[in-house]
C-alpha cells in the first residue's frame, strides 16, 4: 500500500470493494509492470476465487503497465 496517500489506494482498489462485485471480471496485467506489480492482479484473482466470483486472469509475458495497441486489442 502506498505510504503517501493510503486512503486513495483504498478508494481505488477493487480488493476493498470485493464483496460488492456482482459481474464477471477480466483481469489483464503485464508481467513486467513496474508501476503496479503483477502480485496485485494475482491477489485480486485469489480473492474473487475465494468468493466464487466469476473472472479470468490474463498475465501477459514481457508487457508492462501500458500495452502496445496491437497487444491491447489482442488481450481484450
Amino acid at each position: 500500500m502506498p505510504r503517501k496517500q493510503p486512503e486513495e489506494y483504498r478508494r481505488r482498489s477493487a480488493l476493498y470493494y470485493i464483496d460488492e462485485i456482482r459481474t464477471p471480471l477480466m483481469i489483464v496485467h503485464g508481467e513486467k509492470d513496474v508501476q503496479v506489480g503483477v502480485s496485485h492482479a494475482v491477489r485480486l484473482s485469489e480473492a474473487l476465487r475465494e468468493r466464487g466470483i466469476a473472472h479470468e486472469l490474463g498475465i501477459y509475458p514481457g508487457l508492462g503497465h501500458v500495452f502496445p495497441q496491437a497487444e491491447d486489442s489482442r488481450a481484450l
